[in-house]
């Protein structure tokens, strides 16, 4: 498994054992501990930028992601990614949220590097491997 896979399974371990009613709840707390940890270094309408095309760019795949789930769209942020999850079931929220976050990741790549993105987003998913010592 590549790094990249490996940091993406750690992202989403609790989403992905979460039962269908909290699969959006966690899903959103993902990205909103994303934006807590990218805020400070890339500001937060970058942060709300990345999601946003992220969700943009998962629309092909998830077309009942739609326009409204952009955290530009609502306020707070993720309450329109947070309601269109809410009608979407476990396994749907988990691929469309899987599929976000590797466009999420691949950009934050290219902003501050891969090096930068591993070690802020390890600061906050560890490796559940890790978790389990």
């Amino acid at each position: 498994m590549s790094l990249s896979a490996r940091i993406l399974s750690d992202m989403t371990h609790t989403l992905r054992s979460a039962p269908a009613p909290d699969a959006a709840h966690e899903a959103i707390l993902v990205f909103q501990r994303l934006g807590r940890k990218f805020g400070p270094l890339i500001g937060p309408s970058t942060v709300q930028f990345i999601v946003g095309r992220s969700i943009e760019a998962s629309q092909p795949a998830f077309p009942w992601l739609g326009p409204f789930a952009n955290p530009g769209m609502s306020t707070p942020p993720y309450d329109g990614l947070r309601a269109v999850l809410e009608r979407a079931g476990q396994e749907a929220v988990f691929a469309a949220t899987s599929a976000m976050l590797a466009i999420y990741l691949n950009q934050l790549n290219i902003l501050i590097g891969a090096r930068l993105t591993e070690q802020f987003v390890r600061a906050i998913f560890p490796a559940v491997a890790d978790l389990k010592k």
